[in-house]
């Protein structure tokens, strides 16, 4: 008879499979043009996730393969974007692969360094080295990896446009809050010393701008400041 893995009472004393795997485990949304072929090598993805209900370890066998499917997802791109062309994954490896993207804008987040972590940590799991485990530290990678195949279908040229708009706010937000700020929302006044990280989003009507605030805080004092959304 299958148990719950006793490791999840450190973090979901007492909770149910169905619970566990609708609200717990991150889910796979994709958009309409992605290619059916990674949204059904997804669903595999998630099938691990609720198993690792019972084993703790098929977590890192889930981050593994939703790494392995990213990979696979910018094959498929690039054969759709190229009329029928396959890349060659032996002669060109993924670091040039994640290159050809790059250069065109098809990643939301488009710092390389961040690029060479995610295939670094897929070239990690692919060959192990030895018996590690991430487990739910690693859990990220299953939305970092969805958000990333779905920009590979976003709209270049809105990209460009959001990236711009963003750098624009960013630049006069800066100067503005240059010497700091008094900012009052409702019967609560904050001393503002910084801007937090700012996103312009064109992919919705009407165009929306989301930024934080980062307000002075007491370094002798224990009480938590968050930042302002």
């Amino acid at each position: 008879m299958l148990k719950r893995d006793s490791r999840w009472d450190i973090f979901y004393p007492d909770i149910s499979l169905e619970e566990f795997a609708n609200e717990k485990m991150p889910k796979a949304i994709f958009k309409d043009a992605v290619n059916i072929q990674i949204k059904n090598a997804f669903e595999i993805v998630h099938k691990l996730l609720t198993h690792s209900y019972f084993e703790y370890l098929f977590l890192d066998i889930a981050v593994t393969r939703a790494l392995q499917i990213f990979e696979m997802s910018l094959v498929l791109r690039y054969k759709e974007l190229s009329d029928g062309k396959e890349w060659d994954l032996k002669t060109k490896p993924l670091k040039q692969l994640i290159g050809w993207f790059r250069e065109r804008h098809y990643f939301e987040i488009n710092d390389e360094r961040f690029l060479t972590h995610v295939r670094e940590s897929r070239n990690a799991l692919s060959h192990l080295k030895g018996h590690n485990f991430g487990g739910i530290a690693s859990i990220h990678w299953i939305d970092t990896v969805c958000d990333l195949i779905n920009g590979l279908y976003d709209d270049v040229d809105l990209r460009k446009q959001r990236w711009e708009a963003t750098n624009e706010f960013q630049i006069k937000l800066d100067a503005f809050l240059s010497k700091g700020a008094k900012f009052q929302y409702l019967d609560v006044t904050y001393y503002i010393y910084s801007l937090g990280p700012l996103k312009v989003d064109n992919r919705v009507e009407p165009i929306s701008c989301h930024f934080s605030l980062l307000p002075i805080f007491d370094p002798t004092s224990t009480n938590p400041k968050v930042p302002i959304m």
